[in-house]
């Protein structure tokens, strides 16, 4: 079978020639549509803030034109774009921002804040002026900067964020840690050194700044030389510390929750010599002084007593012949009592680190005749001091502080703005008193500082198994002389009584500002009434703690019964003479009759004699 091929040329060509026509006119609709687009349209929008506010006078430029505008009072504008252009929007104090236009006709734009561009705007006597025009020495410092460090006071959040101001603390005490602030130094010698500070236009006083939670505050801003304080007067002279507080904006409700939570601890501590170094040094200091038969002078048995903290040495023990071996050995095993060593600067700050939290809740908003801002806060802060356990010792201290504030800002009578300001703050510190139950921060920081560094480490052992020690009953087996008094530094802290201050303060101010344009553009005219009212009450109380008294240790000179083997804490009645004898009830004899004695310092309840409120 025979099959013949060939091609139909016709055919193809027909074919060829409708393929090309419709890519022709697919080509011809797209330049078209091309050529249309390219054309510029007339397109509107609105330009608002994150609160959606209208932004006034912002400028919008299409990219790469000349071609712009700017925002009318509310924030509209309309230019003439392509759909492939886009629009440039920029207002000082915000981000710069690039929207393509599109298919758009009406848009919607909105700018974001940006911290370092508001700075360009500053707060100067009784107005603002633009950073570039200022000449006086002016220092700037926004809320956002202040809420980095975590810090309960403001004043202390100032220091080393503005050049020319110095602050110093005089105590890290929570209640009382507030800075002493000084701007170029000391501009007064004769009176009130502090800078003027003016908290939303009203001149408050130091005690009001120092009340200040670091979440209400917008910005902070401190005149510093003569022509950036001249506005003051001699009221500026050691410099004028500038606060504005947060206020709200038109738009919807806002709520915002901070919680801060940190510790403090000492910065450093002093090292205190233990028992043996200090017994060493001390026969050292008599012997260079040509004592070394000295009553205060110890004995090498004493020193290693010291040395392996053990209130006996083993020639000692093995010499008391009425006690049996396990008591012997149970004694040597037992850790000293009146030859141990304690460093009472370490446990009395031994609180490790001290707590503090701060919390605050925000709320603002507003409409278009009416703006608020709300904040409650509270924080607390724990002292340094160890309580040793005991809840209502003195030394269980610290500070807990409320505060609360409302501003509102009404646009209602044209031309007249009213801005109300209210605050108020409660708090309560407890701290230690001295030995006359004054609360003077000198007194008190000095009775602490020298019952540390005057007593010996061996002086007394302050609190043992959870009971405060304040004496030897029946004397010690060391020489007083020799410092074994029977009362430490801690016991002399525990039985302190506490204050305990309640301040509460209540600040308000109403402002009123009137423009006066249709007479002069520009002119204005303001007034300010402000109420302050502060309150202080300080209650002393007096722990009624429980003390006990240690039964002394045997010596190896007395001949006593095996019931009188152990020492034992004693709780005493206030005021009563300790007796020596060494007589114990009947059931305590029981007891250490056994072949197992605890230890020697150990007691039952049966031991404590209560001591009376």
């Amino acid at each position: 079978m025979k099959m013949n091929h060939y091609l139909n040329v016709p055919g193809l060509l027909r074919r060829f020639a409708k393929i090309g026509l419709a890519l022709l006119l697919v080509l011809s609709v797209a330049f078209g549509a091309g050529a249309q687009d390219v054309s510029p349209a007339r397109v509107s929008g609105t330009v608002v803030d994150q609160q959606g506010m209208p932004v006034v006078g912002a400028g919008v430029v299409v990219r790469g034109t000349q071609t712009g505008s700017v925002t009318d009072l509310d924030g509209r504008f309309t230019v003439m774009a392509a759909k492939d252009a886009t629009l440039t929007v920029s207002f000082i104090g915000y981000t710069t921002r690039e929207v393509p236009v599109g298919t758009q006709t009406d848009i919607r734009i909105v700018l974001e804040e940006n911290v370092q561009s508001i700075d360009d705007v500053v707060v100067v006597g009784f107005g603002t002026q633009k950073k570039e025009t200022v000449t006086g020495a002016i220092g700037q410092l926004s809320g956002k900067e202040l809420m980095r460090s975590p810090v309960t006071n403001i004043s202390n959040a100032l220091v080393g964020r503005i050049a020319g101001m110095a602050a110093v603390q005089k105590t890290g005490e929570a209640g009382f840690e507030e800075s002493t602030i000084r701007v170029r130094g000391v501009g007064t010698y004769a009176g009130d050194q502090n800078p003027l500070i003016v908290i939303d236009g009203i001149v408050r006083d130091m005690t009001a700044f120092n009340m200040l939670d670091p979440n209400d505050v917008k910005n902070v801003n401190v005149l510093k030389d003569a022509s950036a304080t001249a506005v003051y007067g001699v009221r500026g002279a050691n410099g004028v510390i500038i606060v504005t507080t947060k206020r709200g904006r038109e738009g919807n409700l806002k709520i915002s929750f901070t919680a801060n939570v940190g510790f403090t601890s000492p910065t450093t501590l002093p090292s205190l010599v233990n028992s043996y170094d200090y017994a060493v040094l001390r026969n050292e200091a008599f012997a260079n002084d040509g004592k070394p038969d000295d009553i205060k002078v110890f004995s090498q048995d004493e020193l290693w007593k010291f040395r392996h903290n053990r209130d006996y040495t083993p020639s000692e023990v093995e010499a008391m012949g009425h006690l049996s071996p396990e008591q012997k050995q149970a004694l040597l095993d037992s850790p000293a009592i009146y030859y141990g060593s304690t460093d009472y600067m370490k446990r009395i700050f031994d609180a490790g680190v001290s707590p503090q939290q701060q919390y605050s809740v925000n709320i603002s908003g507003g409409t278009e005749k009416v703006a608020f801002f709300t904040s409650v806060g509270y924080s607390n802060q724990k002292s340094l001091t160890n309580d040793f356990g005991f809840s209502d010792a003195a030394s269980n201290s610290g500070s807990h502080k409320y505060n609360f504030r409302t501003n509102f800002d009404f646009n209602i009578i044209p031309l007249t703005e009213i801005n109300v300001s209210l605050s108020g703050q409660v708090r309560e510190t407890k701290i230690i008193t001295d030995r006359n139950s004054s609360v003077d921060m000198w007194g008190r920081y000095r009775d602490l500082m020298l019952n540390i560094y005057e007593a010996p480490p061996f002086s007394a052992p302050g609190v043992s198994d959870g009971r405060i020690i304040t004496d030897y009953a029946g004397g010690t087996i060391m020489d007083s002389n020799k410092g074994a008094w029977g009362k430490s530094p801690i016991a002399y802290m525990l039985e302190k009584a506490q204050a305990r201050i309640n301040q509460s303060s209540l600040n308000t101010s109403i402002r009123i500002r009137h423009r006066m344009d249709y007479l002069v553009e520009g002119l204005s005219v303001r007034g300010a009434l402000s109420y302050d009212h502060y309150f202080t009450k300080t209650l002393r109380v007096a722990p009624n703690l429980p003390v006990y008294s240690i039964t002394p240790p045997i010596r190896p000179s007395c001949s006593i019964t095996a019931a009188n083997t152990m020492p034992n804490p004693t709780r005493r009645p206030a005021g009563a003479k300790t007796a020596r004898s060494m007589s114990r009830p009947a059931s305590t004899s029981a007891a250490i009759s056994a072949s197992t004695p605890s230890r020697p310092w150990r007691s039952s309840p049966a031991n404590a004699t209560p001591r009376p409120g």
